[in-house]
């Protein structure tokens, strides 16, 4: 794959939207070889996707893999975060329109955007620090996008005065 990126980038691009519609629809495959291809996408698709700056692919990839690996585990973990998403959401756009308006009296030029973390990054997350649901606090990420280095750091102090940083 990475001598046909060389060459032309539209192979990769046209591999992973083939590899991404593959995992949508193989819902009639043995559950051995669906695990199989998730575990190579998660090997080998996932990661250059992410290289590629094509972080909404790469989300999708793991997300339909975590689903084909621990299907149980995704069903519960996809209706345990429907219980609360409201209220979450609304805190959410609070936090998201908080977080501009600090920018904007500080009269810094930036982007704000904000998502909810994927199913796998959350469970994954569980995992490695031994978490419960109920104790993963960054179920929402937030990116600032700033022009300058200065204003990178103006940022991440006002950031910081609004927010309680966590080392």
């Amino acid at each position: 794959m990475l001598l046909a990126m060389a060459d032309d980038v539209r192979v990769i691009l046209i591999k992973l939207a083939d590899r991404l519609h593959n995992l949508s629809t193989m819902q009639t495959m043995r559950a051995d070889k669906r695990r199989r291809i998730a575990q190579e996408t998660l090997e080998s698709y996932a990661p250059i996707a992410h290289r590629l700056g094509l972080d909404y692919i790469y989300r999708q990839l793991q997300d339909l893999c975590f689903e084909q690996i621990h299907p149980w585990r995704a069903k519960i973990l996809k209706e345990a975060l429907k219980g609360n998403r409201q209220l979450k959401r609304e805190l959410f756009g609070k936090t998201l329109t908080s977080i501009r308006d600090a920018f904007e009296l500080a009269k810094i030029p930036v982007e704000v955007t904000g998502r909810e973390k994927n199913l796998s990054s959350i469970y994954y997350k569980m995992q490695s620090k031994k978490l419960s649901l109920s104790n993963v606090l960054d179920v929402y990420g937030f990116r600032v996008i700033v022009d300058t280095r200065s204003n990178c750091y103006v940022c991440l102090g006002i950031l910081h005065a609004m927010f309680n940083p966590v080392p």
